[in-house]
């Protein structure tokens, strides 16, 4: 099931966190509605901000899939589990 829809996005969005300083992530999410032939899902969109000293940058969806999606079967980094 993994490898037929599971992925992950690398180097979506960084950040540095410095000592003394502030760095806040404000997570929000939308939930969109999908139709892939007959069915219809819903699907969350989940965007992330970081505010660094009280200084904020564009929110950046992390979880949507595109070009530089890696795959589930190709992705071989710390977050990947092995299911049983």
């Amino acid at each position: 099931m993994l490898s037929k829809g599971a992925y992950f996005n690398e180097n979506v969005l960084s950040s540095t966190i410095q000592p003394g300083e502030t760095t806040v992530l404000e997570v929000s999410s939308v939930i969109r509605k999908e139709n892939t032939f007959l069915l219809k899902f819903f699907v969350p969109e989940v965007s992330v901000n970081v505010v660094a000293n009280g200084v904020g940058f564009d929110a950046v969806p992390i979880n949507l899939r595109g070009d530089t999606s890696v795959a589930w079967d190709d992705y071989s980094g710390p977050l990947k589990f092995v299911a049983k």
